[in-house]
């Protein structure tokens, strides 16, 4: 079975990085998109379970198509959903 492809905005916040690293530990998942307000680099190294190459980016839209998730986890402030 293929891995689950997963984008988190939000990656830099809190919880951001919490399902970052919940996704990381996961065998049937892969992290292929992190977007938040600000780049904040590799979202692994941020998260604290070293790089992963997946760059916390701005540009949601671009991110979403170049990415292709098939699934979106909004862990952004409630006012910007």
């Amino acid at each position: 079975m293929a891995s689950i492809r997963v984008a988190v905005t939000g990656a830099a916040g809190r919880m951001g990085r919490e399902v970052v690293r919940a996704v990381s530990g996961a065998s049937d998942m892969q992290l292929v998109a992190a977007v938040d307000t600000k780049e904040a680099g590799d979202s692994g190294v941020l998260a604290g379970v070293g790089a992963n190459g997946v760059k916390v980016v701005t540009d949601l839209a671009a991110t979403l198509t170049d990415s292709g998730p098939d699934v979106l986890v909004d862990f952004t402030v409630a006012r910007a959903a």
